[in-house]
Formats: C-alpha cells, sequence, structure tokens
C-alpha cells in the first residue's frame, strides 16, 4: 500500500473504525476513517519516513512529522479518540464514535 509519504506499507491488520461527526466551515459532517497498523515495506520505505517529511493529497501539501507516543496528550490530533485509543491498541476491530457538541 503506497500512502500519502510516498513510502510503501504492509498492513498488518485494522485497529479502529472511527465515526467522526464534526462542523467544518458551518458544514455538518459525517466522516468514517480505517486506522491500520502498518510497517514500510522495506529499509528504503523507513528511510523515507524519517523524520519531517512532506506529502500531498490533490493539491494540499501534507506536512508528516514523528513523535514520541507519550506526547499525544500534548497534541492537537484528529479525530480527538485517537489521543488515548492508540496508547492502548485493540486485540480486535475497535469501533469508536465522537460527535462534536455542536454536531
Amino acid at each position: 500500500m503506497r500512502e500519502e509519504t510516498g513510502a510503501s506499507f504492509r498492513v498488518i491488520r485494522l485497529l479502529f473504525v472511527i465515526e467522526n461527526m464534526f462542523v467544518y466551515h458551518k458544514v455538518r459532517c459525517h466522516e468514517i476513517g480505517f486506522y491500520y497498523l502498518m510497517k514500510p515495506e522495506t529499509a528504503d520505505d523507513t528511510d523515507k519516513i524519517k523524520g519531517r517529511f512532506f506529502g500531498r493529497e490533490g493539491t494540499i501539501k501534507l506536512e508528516f512529522d514523528w513523535f514520541p507516543i507519550n506526547s499525544l496528550a500534548k497534541m492537537e490530533i484528529y479525530p480527538i479518540p485517537l489521543k488515548t485509543a492508540l496508547l492502548n491498541l485493540p486485540n480486535s476491530i475497535c469501533h469508536l464514535v465522537q460527535k462534536e457538541q455542536d454536531f
């Protein structure tokens, strides 16, 4: 699987299905995201994702960076359930629902 980073990854397993209901620019949005445990295919792919790196999603420039997992509590992470869910990976697929107060 090749994704926004430009590196190839092997999917190990599906971890989370997250329903995220939020308002973006005054528009109500209902997003369903699938989050996987993955690993780089090769050492070259591992090198592509070291440090800060950039990618694209259509015309939008994306910036990526690695950080210690214990710093999640201090970061702005969306969808919000990922902040705690990533600290304790489930043994089976976990369905989470996030609904903003003004949705």
